[in-house]
């Protein structure tokens, strides 16, 4: 396949110094007085030895494919999948 999306997609590899810290923004469910959304870091992992991985995205497992929507046969898309 001539794809780089889905199933199909290589794994990206980043070098990182050791000690990196991995940390996910999360939405608060407040706002500023802007009306912007406030967002804090929440830890999630820190890279401490040498060839250590972490996964940030796992790669997918495929999917319905853009005309199973439009079937109408009952199917839904999984949690992540546009319909």
């Amino acid at each position: 396949h001539d794809t780089s999306r889905g199933m199909h997609a290589k794994s990206i590899e980043l070098q990182v110094p050791l000690g990196t810290v991995v940390r996910e923004r999360v939405f608060t469910g407040e706002r500023s007085a802007a009306g912007r959304r406030i967002f804090r870091p929440v830890y999630r992992y820190q890279l401490l030895q040498e060839n250590e991985t972490w996964v940030a995205a796992r790669g997918g497992r495929g999917g319905l494919g853009p005309s199973s929507p439009r079937l109408k046969n009952g199917r839904q898309g999984e949690v992540g999948q546009r319909s």
